[in-house]
C-alpha cells in the first residue's frame, strides 16, 4: 500500500513533469475511482487550467487548480500509482484515469483493485478535520514534543498507533516496522510503558526513516545497509545483529521485527 514516501515520490512525478502546464484532455477508462463528483463537473474544473500546486498530508496528495481554489484528491488506496507518460508511450496495466498535458505527456492514475479514489477538494484543512486525519507525520507540524503529548497515556500497542490515521498520518504497515525496528522498540510495547525520552528518540527515528525513504524514491533496494526493508522476509538476516528476522502478526497485520533487537517494553 502506498505510504507517505511513495505518496511523496508521486509528488515529485507531478510536480516535475505537470506542474503550472494546461490540462487539455481528462478521459477515464473507469469513472468509478472517481468519488464525490461527476465526470462532467470534474471535467469542467480541470480542463484549460492548471495544476498550480501540489501540497501532501500523510497519504494524500492534493493538488490545486489555477482560476479557483479547489484542490484534486488523489488516493492511492492499496494498489494506486502515478506515472507520467511521454507522447507514444503505452498506459500501464489497470490505468483509470488520465490527465493529458499540454506540449505532450500525460499523467496516468494505476489502480489495480481500485481502492483508491479521486475527488475534488474545496479547502484542504476542512478535508483534513472531515477526515479525522492526524499531523503529517514529517515536518514542522508534528514537533518531538507534539508527538510526545500526542502518544503519552494512550493504550494499545505502539505500532497499532503509529499507523492509526487519526494519530499521525502518513505511516502504513511496512513503515511502522522500519520505524520500530530503527528504534529498537517491539511492535507490541505498550505505549503507556514507553517513557517521553524514548517516545522523543521514536520521533527521531521516524523522521530520519521517512526522509531517508523519500530520498531514495520509496525504493527499497537503494535503502540503507542497516534498514530492515530489504530483509523484510521470515528468516532473512537481521543487518544489525545477524540474529533472524521473524514474523508476526499485530491487530491482523503481518508484521517483520528482529526479536533480539527489540525487546518488548
Amino acid at each position: 500500500m502506498p505510504e507517505l514516501p511513495d505518496v511523496a515520490m508521486y509528488k515529485k512525478i507531478l510536480d516535475g513533469t505537470s506542474l503550472h502546464k494546461t490540462i487539455e484532455k481528462i478521459s477515464f477508462s473507469d469513472s468509478r475511482i472517481l468519488k464525490g463528483v461527476s465526470v462532467r463537473k470534474f471535467s469542467h474544473i480541470l480542463k484549460g487550467n492548471r495544476f498550480a500546486r501540489s501540497l501532501q498530508h500523510g497519504k494524500n496528495l492534493l493538488v490545486q487548480v489555477s482560476g479557483g481554489s479547489p484542490h484534486v484528491l488523489l488516493h492511492f488506496g492499496m494498489t494506486g500509482a502515478l506515472h507520467f507518460l511521454e507522447r507514444d508511450e503505452d498506459e500501464p496495466a489497470y490505468t483509470r484515469c488520465v490527465f493529458t498535458i499540454a506540449g505532450g505527456g500525460r499523467l496516468a492514475v494505476a489502480d489495480q483493485r481500485l481502492l483508491g479514489r479521486i475527488g475534488i477538494v474545496e479547502d484542504l484543512w476542512s478535508f483534513v478535520c472531515e477526515k479525522g486525519l492526524g499531523p503529517h507525520a514529517i515536518g514542522k507540524e508534528l514537533h518531538a514534543e507534539r508527538f510526545v503529548q500526542i502518544l503519552s497515556g494512550r493504550k494499545g500497542m505502539i505500532k497499532t498507533a503509529l499507523m492509526n490515521q487519526s494519530v499521525i498520518a502518513g505511516i502504513g504497515n511496512i513503515y511502522a516496522d522500519e520505524i520500530l525496528y530503527q528504534a529498537s522498540i517491539h511492535p507490541e510495547s505498550d505505549v503507556r510503558n514507553l517513557d517521553s525520552k524514548t517516545l522523543r528518540d521514536l520521533h527521531d527515528v521516524m523522521q530520519r526513516v521517512l526522509r531517508a525513504a523519500i530520498a531514495k524514491d520509496a525504493d527499497s533496494e537503494k535503502f540503507p545497509k542497516d534498514f530492515l526493508l530489504p530483509n523484510r522476509r521470515s528468516g532473512a538476516t537481521c543487518p544489525r545483529c545477524k540474529g533472524r528476522v521473524e514474523r508476526i502478526r499485530v491487530n491482523g497485520r503481518g508484521t517483520y521485527l528482529c526479536p533480539r533487537c527489540q525487546k518488548r517494553q
